[in-house]
Parts: C-alpha cells; sequence; structure tokens
C-alpha cells in the first residue's frame, strides 16, 4: 500500500507496487512470468521466438495474422492489469535498442541498432571530473554493444563511424 499526494489530494495505491523501488522490476518480473506461463501454455498458437524484458515483447508469429490478433485480444483479456499494444511489420520492427529486420535472400533475421527518434547522443563529457577510466569505459561499452547487436560487418563499420562522431 504506497500513500502518495498528487495536486493537494492524497491517494492510496492498492495493487501493484511503486515505480523507482527496489522491488519493482523484480515484482513486474514475476508478475510477467506466471501472467505470460499461463497464456502461453494453454493458447492453441505459439510465437516461434518469444522474448521479454520487464514488460516489452518481442516475438515471432509464424501463423496467420488474423491469428495473431487472436492471440493479443486473448492475452489482454488474461489481466485486468495488463493490456498490451502491439505492433507488427513483415519488413522491420523495433524492440528496445535492437532493430529487426527480415534478410529477403534467406529469410533469417538481421539486426541493428535502434535510436528513437528523441535521441539526443547525450554522453558523459570528457572534461567532467570523473575518474579517466569511467569516460574512456564508456566508448568501450558502447562499441560492445554495437558489436552484439549489430549481425552485418558493414552495418556495423558504418555505425561504428557514427558513434565516433558523436562521441
Amino acid at each position: 500500500h504506497n500513500l502518495f499526494q498528487f495536486d493537494d489530494k492524497y491517494y492510496l495505491q492498492k495493487q501493484g507496487t511503486a515505480m523507482g523501488t527496489n522491488m519493482a522490476p523484480a515484482y513486474a518480473n514475476i508478475y510477467m512470468a506466471v501472467l505470460e506461463e499461463d497464456f502461453l501454455s494453454s493458447y492453441p498458437y505459439k510465437p516461434s521466438v518469444y522474448v521479454r524484458y520487464i514488460d516489452d515483447i518481442f516475438m515471432v508469429w509464424e501463423h496467420p495474422i488474423a491469428e495473431l490478433t487472436a492471440f493479443h485480444n486473448a492475452f489482454n483479456a488474461r489481466s485486468q492489469n495488463i493490456q498490451f499494444t502491439m505492433e507488427s511489420s513483415v519488413e522491420v520492427i523495433n524492440f528496445l535498442d535492437v532493430s529487426v529486420s527480415i534478410n529477403q535472400d534467406n529469410r533469417k533475421l538481421k539486426t541493428s541498432v535502434y535510436r528513437k527518434p528523441t535521441d539526443s547522443f547525450s554522453y558523459l563529457r570528457f572534461d567532467s571530473f570523473h575518474p579517466y577510466h569511467t569516460k574512456q569505459s564508456i566508448v568501450y561499452s558502447q562499441m560492445l554493444r554495437f558489436r552484439r547487436i549489430i549481425s552485418e560487418e558493414e552495418v556495423f563499420n558504418r555505425e561504428a563511424i557514427t558513434l565516433g562522431k558523436h562521441f
């Protein structure tokens, strides 16, 4: 029970947990795991790929599109507390910081870095008073992130140059 004030009114949160608390991510993961396990084990059509990060889900659907809509509606009917929105595409879809598309030649998935339109490329300023190794590790960790996400070498090289310009 979380008590909070907004616009001179007091509210008591009776369900869930307050955002920003240490328990919130663990609670959300447990809640979603139970919800999805219950639903996926009983639904007749299943995605061929299903991954989730907290409340963001990525899946590959190889059944008719009408069944995807039915799947989405049935998933939303499982809980009044959680309502999913859905974005779908047969070409490209963004999930967290990854853009996933289908290589039309071999029908395999390929990945690249996704940047939201509001991305301001704000990194720690190099003239800040942070230790040198901290500032240096930002460059290293971003390049490592790109290496892990980007599936094609020429795209990685192009994105690495762009990242270098932002630094």
